[in-house]
């Protein structure tokens, strides 16, 4: 199914580095701005935005991509420069992953990137971590796909649970069921001792482990107060501000200009949706950030 797309424009992107650049001289902490997707890469800005947040701005740049652009030389160095993260998606070995995006031979396409930009990369500099999804045809090949990855010189892996927002029609006979989390659960420290001792980190905390059985199990989790806009703030294509991907929309905070940079105002705007108007996702909260995806 093709969804539709958009693209945050040029004055909301500077709009954006404003504020953030505001919150970086007055929080110790530095901030990781993260280009999501659709694909990053066909962004008509993507350049022009990460040498301003880079350069001008001095903000740490990552990006996740499905690293077909990344085959290009010219491209594949203005990352390295650009980006402290890369973030590959990858969903599973060869044959899983190229009938699942209907691209044969893109898996092996990827291995080649992946050896093109370990060959170039400074790793004190730039990390690369692929992140995959978990499904019900997938999961029994997580330990061989960890170690073929390993095996590639990435750094970092992290997954996710196959979700059922982008693709309803797909996700009934491909969510993960719970004996297959059971299982996956028990061998996780194995894999993960192993790929350690070859390079590659595993992530995912025990909480972000419990959402996973939570949500197979059909169990609501839910995070009445997150602390939003303290530690993560997402930001949508038409400039919607909001403490997570699941409630974008949801708060009268934008970047159209009409508020002012200070991060207290736009934390202020947040907990007072949540108390009169809590919106229903945070009664089973699915945020990564929330249970530790990346720990």
């Amino acid at each position: 199914m093709q969804r539709p797309r958009s693209e945050m424009s040029w004055e909301l992107v500077q709009n954006l580095g404003r504020i953030l650049q505001h919150y970086q001289t007055h929080d110790p902490r530095p901030a990781l701005v993260s280009w999501l997707g659709g694909e990053p890469f066909q962004w008509s800005h993507w350049r022009t935005a990460s040498e301003h947040f880079r350069h001008d701005l001095e903000l740490q740049l990552s990006v996740t991509t499905n690293g077909l652009a990344l085959r290009r030389s010219s491209i594949r160095s203005a990352a390295l420069n650009l980006f402290r993260q890369i973030t590959i998606s990858i969903d599973g070995l060869a044959a899983h992953h190229d009938a699942l995006r209907q691209a044969p031979g893109m898996f092996d396409s990827l291995r080649e990137v992946v050896c093109s930009l370990n060959q170039d990369r400074s790793r004190e500099h730039t990390l690369l971590r692929v992140n995959t999804v978990l499904t019900r045809e997938n999961i029994g090949t997580f330990g061989l796909f960890c170690q073929t990855m390993a095996q590639w010189g990435v750094d970092e892996l992290t997954f996710n649970p196959l979700g059922g927002n982008d693709r309803p029609d797909f996700f009934p006979s491909n969510r993960l069921l719970p004996e297959q989390l059971a299982w996956f659960c028990a061998r996780l420290p194995e894999w993960r001792a192993n790929c350690l001792s070859l390079g590659l980190r595993i992530c995912g905390s025990d909480g972000y482990l419990r959402r996973m059985v939570a949500t197979a199990v059909g169990q609501a989790l839910p995070i009445l107060d997150c602390d939003p806009g303290e530690d993560f703030l997402f930001v949508d294509e038409r400039g919607h501000l909001s403490p997570c991907s699941f409630t974008t929309g949801q708060y009268p905070t934008n970047l159209d200009g009409s508020q002012g940079f200070e991060k207290r105002e736009w934390q202020v705007a947040f907990q007072r949706v949540r108390q009169t108007n809590c919106p229903k996702a945070c009664q089973d909260c699915h945020a990564n950030h929330v249970f530790e995806k990346f720990s």
